[in-house]
């Protein structure tokens, strides 16, 4: 009888130690952080086309939705424009979903 009391004790104590080194850490590691806008962000006011340069029959990278949300690196001259209401010649690279490229200042909320 004493045996198997003994026994269970050590088979308890044996599962005790080996669930501890299979459990979770108490802490879990941080998610990695997003990537970051060293610029700060902008929003499109329109739907917008991303151009591989400043001009308006450049070719076309992708599109800048309505509303959507985008990394802005700088501002630069280039083609004129009457867009969103208004004439200018300024175009903002942006990065938006991994495609780099210009679209109109006017047509985006800093």
């Amino acid at each position: 009888m004493l045996n198997n009391r003994v026994a269970a004790v050590v088979a308890s104590a044996a599962l005790a130690v080996a669930s501890l080194s299979l459990a979770a850490p108490a802490e879990a590691a941080p998610a990695k952080a997003a990537a970051s806008c060293w610029n700060g962000t902008v929003k499109a006011k329109e739907s917008l086309t991303i151009r591989k340069k400043t001009t308006a029959k450049s070719t076309a990278l992708g599109v800048f939705p309505k509303g959507a949300t985008a990394c802005f690196d700088s501002s630069t001259g280039g083609q004129k424009y009457k867009l969103c209401g208004k004439r200018d010649d300024q175009w903002s690279t942006i990065v938006y979903k991994g495609i780099e490229g210009y679209v109109v200042t006017t047509c985006i909320k800093f």
